[in-house]
């Protein structure tokens, strides 16, 4: 008997032990920032939701020399990055994460992360707003971009992958003992 409730002492401290620890899960979660333009239309949808490019300005996106080039500000802006414009330069710093990419207008040279690249078609502006060929700019941040001919629709999507802790719910453990209450060495 002596045994048994040293057992059941032991299986009690236990049972209150796992009872107070409580489990954080980890899962993966995928965020997608979705921004989608068409030829000669200044209005941008961005995860649904529709506004205009630049606005006031009725600028949209518009194919050059076999190009396309988009308003470049509007969407890094949409995408969560930032742009800085040095007129003295004549350069536009785009900033997304850690990566910056250094344009230059009437330029094909571009800079990724200090590292010199080359451009299919030059920087631009029109109407006073940076029009950037945008194949380069969104495979430079690591963004899906996609073109649609027959609907003349530009897509660039941004995916990234975030870490998400929930907590779950506290461990409940219940003891049963079949124990006389009448035992007092317990």
């Amino acid at each position: 008997m002596k045994k048994l409730n040293v057992w059941l002492k032991g299986f009690l401290l236990v049972s209150i032990v796992l009872a107070s620890i409580s489990t954080t899960v980890s899962a993966k979660v995928i965020k997608e920032t979705k921004v989608e333009m068409h030829l000669g239309n200044p209005i941008m949808t961005v995860n649904g939701i529709r506004t205009e490019i630049e606005p006031g300005t009725r600028i949209a996106p518009i194919t050059l020399k076999s190009r396309t080039y988009v308003p470049i500000k509007a969407i890094i802006e949409a995408l969560g990055g930032k742009v800085n414009f040095s007129t003295e330069k004549s350069e536009i710093y785009l900033t997304m994460d850690e990566d910056i990419i250094r344009l230059r207008y009437n330029s094909k040279v571009a800079y990724l992360n200090g590292y010199k690249r080359f451009l299919e078609a030059e920087v631009t502006t029109i109407n006073g707003v940076a029009m950037v060929p945008i194949r380069y700019v969104a495979q430079g941040f690591g963004l899906k971009v996609n073109w649609d001919g027959r609907t003349n629709k530009i897509s660039v999507i941004k995916r990234i992958e975030i870490e998400d802790e929930e907590e779950d719910s506290e461990f409940e453990f219940v003891t049963i003992s079949n124990r006389d209450s009448s035992d007092d060495d317990f």
